[in-house]
């Protein structure tokens, strides 16, 4: 029996959704023990201090792009082979798994310190994105991140750069 897109949809939702309950369920400081796994980044990345909320790594050939945020904390770096950004704060949105092109793969990571969710599809050029939400980080601020490759871009990239964020243990 052929499955219809409106089931694939529902699915895809509850995945994200259970992600999402998962991380707020779990997240706040002092809610529950974290561990953070160790990330080892590929030959020639950089890491970057988000202004000590969080870490994470991308490719060293990335260059910043100064943005101002009007009420989050935002970050950009770009090169001709990808595009990072990420949005920190209270507004900062979980996606519309509804919107990207489908099919998308949804998975929780918590390797970062916190439950999140990480978003993965192939964009309308065809190239790997990969979209990282994570609710609740210290009952206020939550993060969203987009990694997309661009022509020539290995597609495990974006998803190496959204596994990459780690929070600073709090006590």
């Amino acid at each position: 029996m052929p499955v219809k897109r409106w089931q694939i949809n529902v699915t895809l939702l509850m995945a994200l959704l259970a992600a999402l309950v998962g991380a707020l369920g779990g997240c706040g400081s002092s809610s529950m023990a974290r561990t953070v796994e160790p990330f080892t980044p590929r030959a020639n990345w950089q890491q970057i201090d988000a202004k000590g909320y969080f870490t994470f790594w991308i490719p060293s050939e990335l260059i910043e792009e100064h943005l101002q945020g009007i009420d989050s904390y935002v970050g950009s770096w770009f090169s001709p082979a990808m595009r990072v950004d990420f949005d920190y704060g209270r507004y900062a949105a979980p996606f519309d798994v509804q919107a990207f092109p489908q099919p998308v793969t949804v998975m929780q990571d918590d390797s970062s310190g916190h439950a999140g969710a990480i978003v993965t599809y192939t964009n309308a050029t065809g190239n790997a994105v990969a979209n990282l939400y994570v609710a609740d980080i210290d009952g206020v601020n939550h993060l969203s991140m987009t990694a997309a490759g661009f022509a020539g871009t290995e597609a495990s990239i974006p998803l190496l750069v959204a596994q990459s964020v780690r929070f600073p243990l709090t006590p």
